[in-house]
């Protein structure tokens, strides 16, 4: 039933099949007889679709971002599927161990201990306070890197959520809900430079849609009637005649 739902609703709309595709599967799941796929057509709003179809895209466009993610990280560590690629070195034996150490083999000399220093008890007491001062600064330098790190994270999402809000600004409210709900951050530059040129595509496609739309809309309620039959240009069309003459008999 999902295809004839997509012939019906291409008909209806008279838009590309893999716009409807995401509204189609849905219905597919309650409608079962092609008599219902008409009643269930016919109750379809062209915003339904619309919808729908940026659900499917923005449901998409994450998952190929945890995709992308997981393939970098086991590509990193060595991993597929979860599972390390190579064994580990620390498992495997050493070749050239010998599994019979020689008992009478001397062990390497262990290093002497260091005599204790000479220093002035001035001298040492300045060094130990200087090591304790250069400890204290390196843990400040830390946090300030850290907190840095945060705030340049925190511009990074920041930015990355203006140029998508700008790719999408001709969408309606209900269209852009479901990019907003994309988290941004966890994507690397590559990813998300890919991610906005995909959206910004189906964004003015679909915003190309919707003032075709409502310019078909805003055209058909301007159009006169014979009954209530819709004509064109003022005057009756033999094929709108004959529906108006259908009506009579």
């Amino acid at each position: 039933m999902k295809q004839k739902l997509i012939d019906a609703l291409v008909t209806k709309f008279g838009i590309d099949a893999k716009m409807v595709e995401g509204i189609a599967d849905k219905l597919s799941k309650t409608v079962t007889t092609e008599e219902e796929v008409a009643t269930t057509v016919e109750g379809v709003t062209f915003q339904q679709v619309m919808e729908s179809y940026a659900d499917k895209r923005a449901n998409e466009a994450s998952e190929t971002a945890r995709k992308n993610a997981i393939k970098k990280y086991e590509s990193q560590y060595g991993l597929k599927d979860g599972k390390p690629t190579k064994a580990d070195p620390k498992s495997d034996p050493d070749p050239k161990s010998d599994p019979d150490p020689d008992p009478n083999k001397q062990e390497p000399s262990k290093p002497s201990i260091p005599p204790k220093s000479n220093l002035p008890e001035e001298v040492a007491q300045a060094l130990k306070q200087l090591t304790e001062q250069n400890t204290k600064l390196s843990e400040q330098v830390n946090a300030l890197s850290g907190k840095i790190a945060g705030f340049e994270a925190k511009d990074l999402a920041t930015s990355r959520r203006n140029k998508l809000n700008a790719a999408i600004s001709k969408l309606t409210e209900k269209q852009q809900k479901p990019y907003q709900r994309i988290a941004l951050d966890s994507m690397s530059a590559e990813d998300f430079d890919s991610f906005l040129e995909e959206v910004t595509a189906d964004a003015t496609a679909m915003a190309a849609d919707n003032e075709k739309q409502a310019k078909a809309l805003e055209a058909a309620s301007k159009r006169p009637t014979v009954g209530s039959i819709p004509v064109s240009d003022g005057k009756a069309s033999k094929a709108e005649l004959d529906a108006v003459m259908a009506g009579i008999h």
